[in-house]
């Protein structure tokens, strides 16, 4: 594990998330709460008092047992996607209407489904190294390639005008936060509003893409959705698409060129992706913390009594790069042949578009390892930009050479 000087834990309720501008290292204060700390009090920006859990074995608890809810805490405002704020009274889960009907999409995101984009993702990244190929060096991968595979992909799975996609990718970020600001409402506000205008010309004009394939089945479905619930599915599906897949690339590149001799023999064997996929998913862990959960009832974990109605996070990326679970986690090891890693969540909340995320993460670095073999960092590793305070945080540039 990277180390840093000085690092302690501080006494009392921590204020979270972490100051930190080194994305491509887990904080150092993880490290020391696993050991110290599993269950840890913290302090969220907007001063509501919540539990930060940080081991592997305790955050699969956390996304896997129903008394840990992720519906009781699902009362955000239509346009906002997080709430962090404990209702007054927990609802029992059974009968709340809060939940979001992912399965209305599930067609679109089966490994069959999934399997037929393959070609298509393998031809807009040939595209794009295209382009990258005859630029003058250093270019910056993230709006030459990061960015632009999965906002076209999401893009023309959606039926997303080419035209808006660059206005969705630079909102996105901003919509899932740990607490709402002016500029994180604002973008929300927008975003909201740009899906509910366009399943409103879906209405009058279908087309074959997910927006209409949404609305198709909502009609036919045996219980009325409100309107707002389906515009919130529609971001909830096509946000992520356009973010999370970028952030992975973002910061898996820059870890997988820690290991040359690996993204050597990644141009050579195609069985090979699969399983560094599963590691760089590891490592990057795009939202770095669950989505927060309140307790139903007391629940002791670690040997600590989590009171009901307590606002739990788990920590993603902690769970990740536990040594318990992963020895030399800060390492590409293709060999564990696991994909039990926390970063697509657990249980009922698990990520239904991982199989396109994994899928699009495959195609890119086979390609880039095949096309670009001398691929290096142009600038060291820590001057890297990146976005903090959000919860999928981002490599904002990405310059290379090769």
């Amino acid at each position: 594990m990277k180390t840093h000087s000085a690092a302690a834990l501080p006494d009392g309720p921590l204020p979270y998330p972490f100051p930190c501008t080194d994305i491509l290292h887990p904080h150092p204060y993880y490290q020391l709460l696993r050991h110290e700390r599993p269950v840890a009090e913290i302090v969220l920006p907007n001063g509501t008092l919540a539990h930060l859990v940080t081991r592997y074995d305790e955050v699969r608890t956390v996304l896997e047992d129903a008394r840990f809810s992720r519906v009781a805490l699902s009362r955000a405002a239509p346009q906002e996607l997080v709430a962090y704020t404990p209702p007054r009274q927990a609802e029992d889960p059974a009968a709340s209407n809060h939940s979001m009907p992912y399965e209305l999409l599930s067609r679109w995101f089966t490994p069959r489904a999934v399997e037929r984009l393959r070609q298509r993702a393998r031809q807009i990244t040939d595209e794009l190294l295209n382009m990258i190929a005859v630029r003058s060096q250093p270019v910056d991968l993230v709006p030459a390639l990061t960015a632009a595979l999965p906002m076209t992909v999401i893009g023309e799975l959606a039926g997303i005008p080419v035209a808006d996609r660059k206005w969705i990718m630079d909102r996105a970020p901003l919509v899932t936060v740990y607490s709402p600001d002016a500029r994180s409402e604002k973008a929300a506000s927008e975003v909201f509003g740009y899906f509910s205008e366009a399943l409103d010309t879906r209405r009058s004009a279908r087309t074959d893409d997910l927006l209409s394939h949404l609305l198709n089945v909502s009609e036919n479905s045996n219980e009325t959705i409100p309107e707002d619930k389906l515009t919130q599915l529609a971001m909830r599906t096509c946000l992520p698409g356009f973010h999370s897949v970028s952030v992975t690339l973002g910061k898996g590149i820059p870890i997988l060129l820690r290991q040359p001799e690996i993204y050597a023999e990644l141009g050579k064997r195609d069985d090979l992706a699969p399983p560094v996929v599963e590691e760089i998913l590891r490592m990057t862990t795009p939202s770095s913390t669950s989505l927060p959960r309140l307790t139903l009832s007391d629940v002791e974990l670690a040997g600590i009594t989590i009171p009901a109605g307590r606002v739990v996070i788990g920590s993603l990326e902690s769970a990740n790069t536990d040594e318990r679970k992963y020895p030399d986690p800060d390492r590409i090891i293709p060999e564990r042949g696991i994909s039990d890693h926390t970063t697509f969540g657990r249980g009922r909340n698990f990520c239904f578009g991982a199989g396109l995320s994994r899928m699009e993460l495959q195609v890119v670095i086979t390609a880039l390892a095949r096309r670009l073999p001398g691929l290096r960092l142009a600038v060291p590793e820590e001057q890297l930009p990146v976005r903090t305070g959000v919860i999928a945080p981002d490599v904002l540039e990405l310059p290379v050479r090769w």
